[in-house]
């Protein structure tokens, strides 16, 4: 083989490794590109679970506004009611905006109104523990395709090391005139922005909460509760009833 073929062949394959190394490069990057997306859509209804709790939560807290019964109720159910509803869109809202979410609980039988009212609170703990349920499952799977994405995404960087790739494409350019100095920073910027970024974890934005009671497990709790906020503020405790339509 002449000097000529010689550096035909040697360019050719110069060209065939640059080829073959971007488009697997490119194509795992595009992989991940789309397991981060499906993550994205993950997020997006884990944060509507967060809000359908934040807002069960508030219900509940709109029922029975009472700074001593609220302390029992999370006392005895080991649930931060308070700090959860306070992530409600409604939270800075005023009390009427705030008290249109009674409307949506339906009015139950009863023969006394406190009666009524306990079971309307009872009701809401319901909605409050379902909203709870699949939070908690939304955010489990959530936090586990973040764990598997991550792991991939490290794997990827491992093995696709930027910098030495671009290092070793500069090592076959022998024509390149840049120095070397220029050529590694060069290297840096482009290595930091071909990179994949790797986003907080969900547990940083969605906490975990402890598990409340479930229902059955704290009925004559909250039965004692409500009963007790209907001794103390009857006045307001049937307005509320108003409030409930059938």
């Amino acid at each position: 083989m002449n000097k000529k073929n010689w550096e035909d062949f040697s360019e050719q394959l110069e060209i065939k490794i640059k080829k073959e190394i971007a488009e697997n490069y490119y194509g795992e990057k595009v992989y991940l590109e789309e397991k981060w997306k499906e993550y994205e859509e993950l997020l997006k209804e884990l944060k509507e679970a967060k809000k359908k709790l934040s807002t069960e939560a508030l219900r509940l807290i709109l029922l029975l506004d009472d700074s001593t019964l609220l302390t029992r109720l999370e006392k005895e159910t080991g649930f931060p009611f308070l700090e959860c509803a306070k992530n409600c869109p409604l939270w800075t809202k005023s009390k009427e905006c705030q008290e249109e979410l009674l409307k949506e609980l339906l009015l139950p039988f009863g023969f006394t109104k406190k009666g009524r009212f306990k079971k309307v609170v009872f009701k809401a703990y319901k909605r409050f523990y379902e909203a709870f349920k699949q939070y908690e499952k939304k955010l489990k799977e959530t936090a586990a395709w973040y764990k598997l994405v991550k792991k991939e995404t490290e794997s990827f960087h491992k093995n696709f090391d930027i910098s030495n790739i671009l290092n070793f494409f500069s090592r076959l350019d022998s024509f390149s005139t840049e120095s070397t100095q220029d050529k590694a920073k060069v290297w840096e910027e482009l290595s930091q922005s071909l990179k994949l970024p790797i986003p907080p974890s969900p547990e940083e934005n969605f906490p975990l909460y402890k598990p409340p009671p479930e229902p059955e497990k704290v009925r004559s709790i909250l039965s004692k509760i409500a009963g007790l906020y209907f001794k103390k503020h009857p006045e307001e405790a049937k307005k509320k009833l108003e409030k409930l339509y059938q």
